[in-house]
């Protein structure tokens, strides 16, 4: 019964209805004998090309995306090839967070990088490099995909040329999403040895989709690998739907067990990724609400629906898949719902009518991918299409910590591309007729119908060449207002010129392909080269849009210069003692002194920790003090700022201000804005571009580890919230704790704490006091691995401020101990390893085996 149930799931596998032509498709000599090292070496080279000045000639692409985590990730870098430290937390922005956990640093997650990092520090090699030969896995995917499942060679090589070529995957690399990138060039190859799981368990299978499922995981872009999972589950449900169908009930068993077990082995692999992951996750931003967001119910744990459906894709922005440039083209140019963006989603128009060929051709497993591409659409449109992504926002597991609906796209595009080979495959192998004459003038007609096509085609885009003038009007009146009218008329000039001129190229590739089509049918020409110019035709025109995203790559000593010390590290780097700057309004999110080992307030990281961000967002502390401290005026026609008087700002803000920063350790500010507080004394002005930089020194500021007598019990967030922000609470002499000590401290004029060590996993504290204490430390709260010991006892870490640590201390001289520790890290580690050792003797074993069976 098991054999029958997979002779016909084999036969929905791959059927080849036309043997002559698909051996014209798959060609022969070397291409026939190696076609996968054949479409690895065309991929590559076509890559190289692409990449070359990146690859070959020192350059590299400019992006804050990518600048801001090599300065988050530079020092810790520098800590762990220089001091053999394995960097898990980083104390450089937001008063510290994991720095392992939140996947700013991790050496050792992604094991092909594991192997590089080593190498590169023997050989150099070009980190533009490791992307080309992830497009090249990317392609190869969807090449060996659709090989699997009947297509020809150069049908196969067109899927991958579209999908490695396609403009979202390109702006990937270009804008600094590598993360992004490696994650998605596993989507296909996991898909592919799912599919030869389902058709046969064997061990070989097994480890091959666990090593691919695994390695997508382990790449560290959770969401791409979130939305590749969905695939792969809606594959499973949809193969055990069709085996119900047929009444092969034998198939769930191993079907149901080797996804499970793929799945187990992916997980197993991405371990030492995801156990410490999900250590951090419940005191993050993406674990936990906001007591501070009333619309959030106490159910949403995620990150609020409103802030995670911010980049939505609207369904009218399905015209970018028509034409690359009908919404813009990224940038200032763009108009359409979202944010703002930096390319468009096109697929390529041959790519997308060729995918619609295969859908009306319904060829295998049309279905299944004519409805996970609508569902990836329908969960892309976010709150255009609210109802639908809030199923699975409230309650599908951890969908809610994601934003950025948009993204899901890449599923969208990969499955496109594989539809689209098998759309060329279907065209160029056709049934043939029983009746040669009838097969004759079907041709005929059918290549008529191409021609007048063709004809149409022309026709519409030279009436609309014509037209332009209305046309532009028309458009004219969509384009948002946004700017002057002069630069309002200019822009939307430069919109409509970049859609007429993407018009022309889209018109002239579509007519190239019906062109191709015709004079196959026609008998012209070859299936192979038809499919040949078809494919070149495509790769041209992915190159011609992949080519307009982004600035043209520059100098890398360029890049690597923003990363040195600038006027403002040099200004700081005498200080020994830890201290933070406070960068004001729309320097708060800035990260580049991070690189010179600068703790900041501020910064920025897509997981922030929970509490601290509740209480930026509660004392306004990012833009509050420009608010407070000046009002807008309109100066020659635009907007200005114009200082206050102390007098003008209420005494309380004043205060709240001056607290909160001497509370963080806040002892510099950095800003564009001059301010007059007394106790902000100017020690350096500088300049930066157009505007001057002003560094102040808060000398009121405490320390890193203070004592205190005094405290208050708050058990309410939003009451301690309430009161640090009220200019009431003076940190100096008073801690809010949200359970009370066991001692009972008292005020001591006397009592202090010496820093003695403060390293990355290890701070020493000596302190002395002639009555019990409470020891505040400004560093974030992370009870699951920081541990406190007083005199080497463990000690309980108390929840002081609202989001930092504190410890009771008795009367005398102390040594108090934080260390940090995460057991996470040690189980992921040897459950990775372990699953590495299984995965690969599962691979090699499972080949051996089947290569003997050939034997036989």
């Amino acid at each position: 019964m098991a054999k029958k149930a997979r002779s016909t799931y084999k036969s929905a596998v791959a059927q080849k209805p036309n043997t002559a032509l698909l051996s014209q498709l798959t060609g022969t000599g070397w291409l026939a004998q190696h076609p996968v090292a054949s479409a690895t070496g065309i991929f590559l080279v076509v890559m190289l090309v692409f990449f070359f000045e990146t690859i070959f000639a020192g350059k590299t692409y400019v992006s804050p995306d990518a600048q801001a985590p090599a300065a988050l990730a530079t020092p810790l870098k520098k800590a762990f090839w220089e001091e053999g430290t394995l960097p898990q937390w980083l104390p450089y922005i937001f008063g510290g967070m994991p720095s392992l956990s939140s996947l700013v640093f991790h050496p050792f997650a992604y094991f092909p990088d594991t192997v590089l990092e080593y190498v590169g520090h023997v050989v150099p090699v070009r980190r533009m490099l490791v992307f080309a030969l992830h497009y090249v896995l990317a392609g190869l995917g969807v090449f060996l995909f659709l090989r699997r499942r009947g297509a020809g060679f150069v049908p196969a090589l067109f899927g991958g040329i579209a999908f490695m070529l396609t403009p979202y995957l390109i702006t990937m690399t270009i804008f600094g999403h590598g993360s992004q990138i490696m994650t998605a060039a596993y989507i296909p190859l996991a898909l592919w040895a799912i599919d030869r799981l389902f058709e046969k368990f064997s061990w070989l299978n097994l480890g091959l989709s666990g090593l691919f499922t695994g390695l997508m995981l382990q790449r560290g872009h959770v969401q791409v690998a979130f939305y590749g999972l969905l695939l792969l589950g809606f594959f499973l449900l949809y193969q055990i739907f069709m085996a119900m169908r047929r009444k092969e009930y034998a198939r769930l068993a191993p079907v149901l067990g080797g996804f499970l077990g793929a799945l187990l082995l992916g997980f197993a692999l991405a371990a030492v990724l995801f156990l410490p992951l999900r250590e951090y996750t419940p005191y993050s931003i993406r674990g936990s609400a906001s007591v501070l967001a009333e619309q959030q119910g106490p159910q949403d744990t995620g990150v609020g629906f409103d802030y995670a459906t911010q980049w939505s894709f609207a369904p009218g922005e399905m015209m970018t898949f028509l034409v690359p440039s009908f919404y813009g083209f990224g940038g200032v140019t763009y108009w359409g719902n979202m944010p703002f963006t930096d390319y468009p989603n096109y697929m390529g128009i041959l790519v997308l009518a060729l995918a619609f060929v295969a859908m009306f051709k319904r060829v295998p497993l049309s279905g299944f991918f004519g409805l996970a591409i609508l569902f990836a659409l329908l969960l892309s449109f976010g709150h255009h299409f609210a109802w639908f992504y809030k199923l699975f926002y409230n309650y599908f597991p951890y969908f809610n910590k994601f934003r950025v609906p948009v993204m899901i796209l890449v599923l969208v595009q990969c499955l496109v591309a594989i539809l689209a080979g098998m759309g060329l495959q279907a065209l160029l192998t056709a049934q043939q007729s029983n009746d040669p004459q009838a097969q004759s003038q079907r041709d005929a007609l059918l290549v008529r119908r191409l021609w007048l096509a063709l004809v149409g085609v022309l026709g519409v885009i030279l009436v609309v060449t014509m037209a332009q003038g209305p046309l532009f009007s028309f458009m004219q009146g969509i384009y948002p207002d946004r700017y002057e009218p002069a630069v309002q008329q200019q822009l939307d000039q430069t919109r409509f010129g970049r859609l007429l001129g993407d018009l022309w190229i889209v018109a002239l590739v579509g007519c190239t392909g019906l062109a191709m089509l015709a004079l196959y049918y026609s008998k012209k020409i070859s299936a192979t080269r038809a499919a040949v110019i078809i494919t070149l035709v495509t790769l041209v025109d992915l190159w011609i849009v992949d080519k307009r995203i982004g600035e043209a790559p520059v100098p890398e000593r360029n890049v690597t210069a923003t990363l040195q010390p600038d006027a403002v590290a040099n200004f700081l780097k005498g200080e020994t003692a830890p201290y933070r700057i406070y960068p004001v309004a729309e320097l708060f999110n800035e990260l580049r002194w991070a690189a010179q080992g600068v703790q900041s307030v501020g910064g920025y990281h897509a997981a922030k920790p929970r509490r601290y961000q509740d209480l930026l967002e509660a004392t306004n502390l990012q833009n509050g003090l420009v608010q407070e401290y000046f009002r807008q005026i309109n100066q020659g026609g635009r907007p200005a700022l114009q200082p206050l008087p102390l007098a003008a700002i209420p005494a309380e803000r004043r205060r709240a201000y001056r607290q909160l920063l001497d509370m963080l350790n806040a002892k510099y500010i950095v800003s564009h804005y001059p301010f007059p507080e007394p106790s902000w004394v100017l020690r350096q002005t500088l300049q930066e571009g157009q505007a001057p930089l002003f560094i102040y020194e808060n000398t009121t500021v405490l320390p890193r580890a203070y004592l205190v007598g005094k405290f208050e019990v708050l058990k309410d967030d939003l009451s301690a919230l309430t009161r640090l922000r009220s200019g009431d609470f003076d940190p100096h002499q008073t801690v809010l704790l949200q359970e009370a000590p066991g001692l009972a401290p008292m005020p001591d004029s006397t009592a202090h704490a010496v820093l003695q060590k403060y390293s990355l996993h290890e701070i020493i504290i000596e302190t002395q006091s002639a009555s019990p204490q409470i020891l505040v430390l400004s560093d974030n709260y992370y009870p699951v691995c920081w541990q406190a010991a007083v005199d080497d006892q463990p000690a309980t870490t108390l929840l002081a401020n609202y989001s930092f640590r504190a410890v009771e201390v008795p009367a005398g001289r102390h040594r108090v101990r934080f260390h940090y520790s995460s057991g996470a890290l040690a189980a992921g580690s040897f459950t990775s390893i372990s699953a590495l050792v299984v995965t690969l003797g599962l691979i090699v074993f499972g080949w051996r085996k089947s290569k003997n069976d050939l034997q036989k």
